[in-house]
């Protein structure tokens, strides 16, 4: 999830666990707690290598083999902090509270965690919320600026707590919800449209949890359709593309397997050169809905280029070029509401 709501997320925490002990300062501290997994991406910075993020981003730092270990030091600094005057062991609970359901929330999404290490770097992603999601987020952040700001009750700041995260994750169990009828849509329609595949993956758009994208994929082919259950024409309209995985052989390759294994085996590849080709990902659907190239459609892809028998990699994100996200994101509107 993103910086803000892991932030709200872990203030609730404190709360909730030593807020009676502890007062604001335990807010504070499931805050920075649920925070500290996302450091590793200080890890990366200044480090040329593209791939460097997607290997250490959400690997380590988002393992609780790690959390037991790590939530040792993070409490007794802050028992010192409080002069031994605050029993350790439930700091020590606060701390690894907060780093384990950060990651928890994070498997939810759709980026991948390598939640299962050191005993495999196996990406576990759920797919059943996007990373940025308001609704989920809003209900602990307006109790979070609310309890910081206001005079505290100890009573009513941890009722309230418990009422913000319920809602959040009642909220959450609603859009798992949306998931199994857009699952269900997307198999449906493959099936009535004869559309071959072996693996279908159910993904969310970007801000919220009505819709969805259904990719569906074999070894040669891949086909990408959204459905919302505002949808009024029922008929998914599913975009296919050729994977060209004979490619992979010419980029063979620990990069090309570093990107293989984070699309999670959701990708397509296309020659751009006898010797680049482009690796798009697949895994978070369409970008641009109106479009059925891959670079219009994918925005978010590597370059892969051979020279000597060497294969460098770069990456592209909409950043790099002149995409409009104001333009992006009324589209989206759009395509939630108004098919």
């Amino acid at each position: 999830m993103d910086s803000v709501t892991h932030v709200a997320f872990g203030a609730a925490i404190g709360e909730i666990l030593m807020g009676h002990k502890l007062g604001k300062k335990a807010m504070l501290i499931g805050a920075i707690a649920c925070t500290v997994p996302d450091l590793d991406v200080f890890l990366t910075m200044g480090n040329h290598d593209p791939l460097a993020y997607v290997q250490m981003h959400r690997s380590y730092s988002h393992a609780p083999f790690t959390h037991f270990f790590l939530a040792l030091p993070l409490a007794y600094i802050t028992y010192l902090l409080y002069k031994k005057k605050q029993d350790f062991l439930p700091l020590y609970g606060l701390w690894l509270v907060a780093m384990l359901l950060h990651s928890t929330v994070d498997l939810c999404t759709t980026f991948g965690t390598q939640f299962l290490l050191p005993f495999t770097n196996q990406l576990v992603a759920f797919n059943s919320i996007n990373i940025i999601d308001p609704l989920y987020t809003l209900p602990m952040l307006v109790w979070f600026f609310t309890a910081w700001v206001r005079k505290r009750s100890n009573l009513n700041s941890r009722k309230f707590a418990i009422v913000a995260m319920v809602v959040s994750h009642l909220y959450m169990l609603s859009v798992l919800a949306v998931k199994g009828v857009a699952h269900r849509q997307f198999t449906n329609q493959l099936q009535q449209q004869h559309i071959p595949y072996t693996e279908l993956s159910t993904t969310p758009a970007i801000l919220n949890g009505m819709l969805w994208a259904g990719i569906a994929y074999n070894d040669s082919m891949i086909s990408v359709g959204e459905y919302s259950i505002w949808d009024k024409d029922k008929n998914t309209r599913f975009v296919t593309f050729n994977r060209n995985r004979n490619l992979e052989q010419q980029y063979a390759g620990d990069k090309l397997n570093t990107v293989i294994w984070f699309s999670q085996g959701k990708y397509l590849m296309e020659a751009v050169t006898d010797t680049t080709a482009r690796f798009y990902i697949v895994k978070w659907g369409r970008f641009d809905f109106s479009k059925n190239t891959a670079e219009q459609t994918f925005k978010f892809y590597y370059t892969l280029t051979k020279s000597q028998g060497k294969v460098t990699i770069t990456v592209h994100d909409p950043g790099d070029d002149d995409f409009k996200f104001s333009e992006a994101f009324a589209q989206l509107w759009q395509r939630i509401f108004y098919y």
